[in-house]
C-alpha cells in the first residue's frame, strides 16, 4: 500500500517536513470562524479553526506569485489537555495575525496540508509594525486590508503606561514581560484603593461631615486625573471616568444623603429645646386643657417635618452649585491646557510630577455651613410660626381660664416664658448645641458597660478600614464658626427636568373590567339574553349611537305584564359585575321612577 503511486506515504510519517511561517492579515481568514453567537449547529462557512500561513522559503514575501488569499489553510494540532471537542472537551487556539508559527506538512513532500504545532513568542524588544510587510514583526493590531466592522482595540492589560518613543507601539504585545505595569494594573489599583465612606452611629454629625469629606476627596481625585490626562501620558491611558461636570453632579447626589442626618439633628434639637422651654407653661395649664396642647404640638411636629423634608429635597442641586463654584472647572481646564502647551507633566502646578490636591475637613464643614445658611431663613420662619402658634393658643387658654378659675397670674407667668423664648438665639444660631445634641441614651441604668464605638469611617479594598486623624475630626465649635462665617455660597443648579409622568390628579388606568363599568360587547349580549328570559327590555350598548328618543309617555300596562321603565333609566341605574355577571345598582331610584314603577305594578292584574 505504501509503494502505491496513488497513496501518499507522507500521511503515515514516511517523510517529515518542518516549516516556519507567519500568519498574514486576518482579512483573508477571519471569516472561517463565526465571531458572534449563531444558531447554526454546524458553525459557519469555514471548517474549524484554520489559518492562512505564509511559509518561509515556500511562499514569496512580496505576494507576486501567491497572494495572501491563495495561501493554503493550516490545521491546528491541539495538546492532549485540550481535547478534540467530543463530550464538550475543547480549547480554542489563541493565534493572531502577525504571529510566527511552526509545524509540519501532513502530506509530506507535496507540502499542501500544513499543520500548526506551536507559536514562537514575541520579545518585548522586537519592534512591531502596523503595516502588512510580510516576514517582518507585525502587530496584532495592524491596519487590515479589509477593515473590521468593529475595530479591534487593545485591552488595558496590553497598554503601556510609559509613552512610546520613536517607532515603538503603545501596546506591549510580548510574552516575556508579565510583570510590566500596564493600564489594567493602574486602573485596578485605583479602584481597589478608592475610599468607601462608612457611617458610624455614635455621632451622626461627625460621621456625616467625614463622609462628605471622603466624597469630596474622591471627586477631587477623579477631576485631578482628568486634568492630568491632558498633560500626562500615563493618566491619559488609565483615565476611565467621565468629564468633571458629570462627576460633580454624581458626587452632589451622594453628598446630599450625608446632609440629611445633620438637618434631622437640627430639627430634633429645635423640637427638644422648644419642649424644654414650654415645660413650665404646660404645667400651668389645667389638666382638662392639656390634651388640646398635645394636639397642637403634633401639628407643630408635622409642620417642622414638612419644612425640613422640603429643605433636603433640593440639596443635591445646591451642593452641585457649591462644588462647581469651589473647584472652578473651566479655569482648571484652561490651566491644564496651558501647562500641556509648555511641555509640563503637571496639569495643576509647576512641578513635573502630577499631583492630587489634599482635601481638609474644613472643606466639608464650609460646604455644610453654606447649606445651613442658605436655608436659615426658612428654618427661622418655621420656628417663628411655631412660637406664634403656641402664643396664640396660650392666649386663648389664658382668657378662658382667667375668667373661670382665677389663675391668671400662673398663666401670665407661662406667657412670660414664651415671650422670652421668642427672643432666644440658640434656636437659630447655636449650631454647636445642635451638633452635640443626643436624643437617645444607651446607658439606661447608669452602670451599663458602654459599647465600643466604631473606629473606621472609611474603607478600601487594598488596605481595609481606616479613620481620619483626630486633628481632622470636626467639632461643634468649628461647625458653629463655619455657619457664622458662611454667606450661602453659590446658587444651586437647575433641577433635572425628569421624565414625563402622570400628575397626582390623573386617575388610575386599568385595561381590566372594573366593578361599576357599563357592560358592552359580548358581556352586554349575555345580559340582554338573560333579561329577555324574564321579559325585560334589553340594555342599549353605550358604544353605539342611538337615535333620538321621543318624549316619554305616561306609563301604561304592557300586554306581557312587564314593567314599563325606559331603557335609559335601566341602563343608568344598573351595571354588570364582570366577575359575577350580576347587576349592581349604581344610583338610587328617583321619585319619578318610583311612581312610575308603582303605577306599573298597580296596573298589573295579579288575581
Amino acid at each position: 500500500m505504501e509503494s502505491s503511486s496513488v497513496f501518499n506515504p507522507g500521511f503515515l510519517g514516511s517523510s517529515f517536513n518542518w516549516w516556519i511561517g507567519q500568519v498574514p492579515d486576518d482579512s483573508y481568514w477571519r471569516d472561517n470562524i463565526v465571531s458572534t453567537k449563531s444558531d447554526n449547529p454546524e458553525g459557519g462557512d469555514g471548517w474549524g479553526y484554520r489559518y492562512k500561513v505564509r511559509i518561509i522559503g515556500l511562499h514569496d514575501r512580496d505576494e507576486e506569485s501567491i497572494p495572501s488569499d491563495q495561501l493554503p489553510w493550516a490545521q491546528v494540532m491541539y495538546p492532549v489537555t485540550a481535547g478534540g471537542g467530543q463530550a464538550s472537551s475543547f480549547q480554542t487556539p489563541n493565534i493572531r495575525q502577525g504571529m510566527f508559527v511552526f509545524g509540519f506538512f501532513l502530506d509530506g513532500a507535496d507540502m499542501q496540508v500544513p499543520v500548526i504545532m506551536g507559536v514562537l513568542g514575541n520579545n518585548a524588544k522586537t519592534r512591531l509594525q502596523k503595516g502588512t510587510k510580510n516576514f517582518d514583526g507585525i502587530s496584532g493590531y495592524l491596519n487590515n486590508d479589509i477593515p473590521h466592522d468593529n475595530p479591534v482595540e487593545a485591552p488595558d492589560s496590553d497598554k503601556k503606561v510609559v509613552e512610546p518613543q520613536g517607532d515603538q507601539n503603545a501596546e506591549l504585545e510580548a510574552t516575556d514581560q508579565p510583570h510590566v505595569v500596564t493600564a489594567s494594573d493602574v486602573v485596578g489599583q485605583e479602584k481597589i484603593c478608592e475610599k468607601i465612606p462608612l457611617k458610624t452611629p455614635e455621632n451622626q454629625v461627625q460621621s456625616s461631615i467625614k463622609n462628605m469629606q471622603t466624597e469630596i476627596e474622591k471627586v477631587t481625585e477623579k477631576i485631578s486625573k482628568y486634568m492630568n490626562s491632558i498633560t500626562s501620558y500615563a493618566d491619559a491611558v488609565t483615565f476611565r471616568s467621565q468629564n468633571p461636570q458629570i462627576l460633580i453632579k454624581d458626587a452632589s447626589k451622594v453628598m446630599a444623603k450625608y446632609t440629611k442626618p445633620i438637618m434631622d439633628q437640627m430639627m430634633a434639637h429645635t423640637q427638644k429645646k422648644l419642649n424644654e422651654e414650654l415645660t413650665k407653661t404646660v404645667s400651668a395649664l389645667p389638666s382638662s386643657e392639656r390634651y388640646l396642647f398635645s394636639e397642637m404640638k403634633e401639628e407643630m411636629n408635622e409642620l417642622a417635618l414638612c419644612l425640613y423634608n422640603k429643605v433636603t429635597d433640593n440639596l443635591s442641586n445646591k451642593l452641585e452649585g457649591l462644588l462647581l463654584d469651589a473647584l472652578d472647572i473651566d479655569n482648571l481646564i484652561a490651566q491644564a491646557r496651558g501647562n500641556a502647551s509648555d511641555g509640563k507633566n503637571n496639569a495643576l502646578g509647576d512641578g513635573e510630577r502630577p499631583t492630587t490636591p489634599v482635601v481638609p475637613v474644613c472643606a466639608a464643614e464650609d460646604i455644610m455651613a453654606s447649606v445651613i445658611v442658605t436655608n436659615m431663613g426658612e428654618i427661622q420662619e418655621n420656628n417663628d410660626t411655631m412660637l406664634q402658634g403656641v402664643n396664640e393658643f396660650l392666649k386663648d387658654i389664658s382668657e378662658k381660664v382667667s375668667g373661670v378659675l382665677d389663675i391668671a397670674d400662673q398663666v401670665s407667668k407661662g406667657l412670660g416664658i414664651l415671650g422670652a423664648l421668642t427672643q432666644l438665639p440658640n434656636i437659630n444660631t447655636s449650631m454647636g448645641a445642635a451638633m452635640l445634641f443626643n436624643n437617645l441614651s444607651l446607658d439606661v441604668f447608669g452602670c451599663e458597660v458602654k459599647p465600643n464605638e466604631a473606629v473606621s469611617d472609611e474603607y478600601t479594598f487594598c488596605s481595609g478600614g481606616s479613620s481620619k486623624p483626630d486633628a481632622e475630626i470636626t467639632d461643634p465649635a468649628t461647625e458653629d464658626k463655619a455657619v457664622a462665617d458662611a454667606d450661602g455660597g453659590a446658587d444651586g443648579t437647575d433641577p433635572d427636568p425628569g421624565f414625563a409622568g402622570p400628575t397626582p390628579d390623573t386617575p388610575d388606568v386599568s385595561n381590566k373590567p372594573q366593578v361599576g363599568d357599563k357592560a358592552t360587547g359580548e358581556a352586554l349580549r349575555l345580559v340582554n339574553e338573560e333579561r329577555a328570559m324574564f321579559g325585560q327590555p334589553p340594555i342599549p350598548d353605550p358604544n353605539t349611537t342611538t337615535p333620538p328618543q321621543q318624549a316619554q309617555q305616561p306609563p301604561v300596562p304592557s300586554s306581557d305584564r312587564t314593567t314599563t321603565q325606559t331603557q335609559n333609566q335601566i341602563s343608568d341605574r344598573f351595571v354588570m359585575d364582570p366577575e359575577t355577571t350580576e347587576l349592581r345598582e349604581v344610583r338610587p331610584e328617583t321619585e319619578a321612577e318610583r311612581r312610575e314603577r308603582e303605577a306599573a305594578r298597580d296596573a298589573l292584574d295579579l288575581y
